[in-house]
């Protein structure tokens, strides 16, 4: 085996991520991919670069990589890659088997270090699986929900101190309400969602609740 710069990945620490749940506030929603050992579910798939990753180069050893935070991750992920990880990296850009990326540079590094570098852009987002069976039932059906929060009013019984909005006397019509559901209804078809969550958000939402019941009642209708 030749002397080579083994492949190192910097990371931050607090990443979280493989967490699924149906969460109720405004937040991007959590990865839905569920692994208790991730290390017995890596190797039994094609994986790809992923479309969103990005990078800027730091210096001519190291470069920058990046994914924002989107429907399948909470967070946004940072990696810092030397030239011998990025090359792995690059590797993956059209779709690999593991097995694959262990082949093209088992003469350089180490299987072990070949092997946790994939798990390390699996876990920073940085490939992806390309087939969709690794998602949980219910993480696909989560995924076809197409969540929308209605702002009903700016009205609020309670004068809480962190609360920055102004209280106005500012209500969501009955008229604007439908014309909204209307709206995702036809968002929802054309994008292959098979329900919609509504959800109210005030002020205090509740002050208005004949609207809230009404706009309900029509989306269910």
């Amino acid at each position: 085996m030749t002397t080579n710069i083994s492949p190192r990945i910097i990371k931050r620490d607090n990443l979280k991520h493989f967490v699924s749940r149906d969460c109720d506030c405004a937040c991007v929603a959590s990865n839905p991919l569920v692994f208790s050992n991730m290390s017995s579910y890596i190797f039994k798939d094609r994986y790809k670069q992923a479309s969103n990753l990005k990078s800027i180069p730091l210096d001519d050893r190291n470069e920058l990589y990046y994914v924002v935070a989107n429907e399948l991750r909470s967070t946004d992920s940072i990696g810092v890659l030397n030239n011998s990880a990025k090359t792995i990296l690059q590797f993956t850009k059209k779709g690999v088997f593991p097995q694959e990326v262990v082949q093209e540079f088992g003469q350089k590094y180490e299987k072990k270090l070949i092997e946790d570098s994939l798990k390390e852009f699996f876990q920073l987002g940085f490939i992806q699986k390309e087939k969709l069976e690794v998602y949980t039932t219910s993480s696909i059906e989560q995924n076809k929900v197409l969540n929308s929060w209605l702002h009903i009013t700016d009205r609020c019984n309670l004068k809480c101190a962190y609360c920055f909005l102004p209280h106005i006397k500012k209500d969501m019509t009955l008229n604007m309400g439908k014309s909204i559901v209307n709206s995702l209804i036809k968002s929802a078809l054309s994008h292959g969602f098979s329900k919609i969550k509504l959800k109210y958000a005030g002020g205090e939402p509740l002050i208005k609740f004949e609207i809230i019941r009404e706009i309900q009642k029509f989306a269910v209708q």
